[in-house]
């Protein structure tokens, strides 16, 4: 009501997007519809004021994870968030792209192989041969086992 009554628009929508999610918490496991409302509106109040780390947070816990990870990738530069959010979504292209250029590499082609993108892992082998001195024993395995399913 403080923020509110002073007119500051972003503190009282923090502070009405922080009430939604302490409530939603303490619904967790007893009331599912209940708990999934508040921690949606927890999470578009918090992405109305620019708190995209806290909404990537609940698109999360709301188990939208395809959302959350163009939210950490997108405004939050996350790139190991982003990536772990579209492997859990099973958007294993946008993963790849994303443990690129957060430069894990094993990890983006694990992403490759598990979505079956032989194509583009290979390319980035390539990429990296190229511009970067990793080379790792892990690497070559995944690059012989891309290179077999994909002649």
């Amino acid at each position: 009501m403080c923020f509110e009554r002073a007119e500051d628009v972003v503190w009282e929508t923090l502070a009405k997007a922080s009430s939604r999610r302490a409530s939603a918490d303490q619904m967790w496991g007893t009331n599912p519809e209940a708990f999934s409302r508040n921690v949606r509106e927890a999470a578009e109040l918090f992405e109305s004021i620019g708190k995209h780390e806290s909404a990537a947070s609940c698109f999360c816990d709301l188990r939208e994870f395809e959302r959350a990870g163009k939210i950490y990738l997108n405004k939050c530069g996350k790139m190991d968030a982003a990536a772990e959010c579209f492997t859990l979504a099973e958007c294993y292209s946008d993963a790849a792209e994303a443990f690129a250029k957060g430069n894990e590499f094993t990890k983006c082609l694990s992403a490759c192989r598990k979505g079956k993108l032989f194509d583009k892992g290979l390319r980035f082998v390539e990429q990296w041969k190229e511009h970067c001195t990793v080379q790792s024993k892990e690497i070559e395995t995944i690059e012989q086992e891309l290179c077999t399913r994909f002649p």
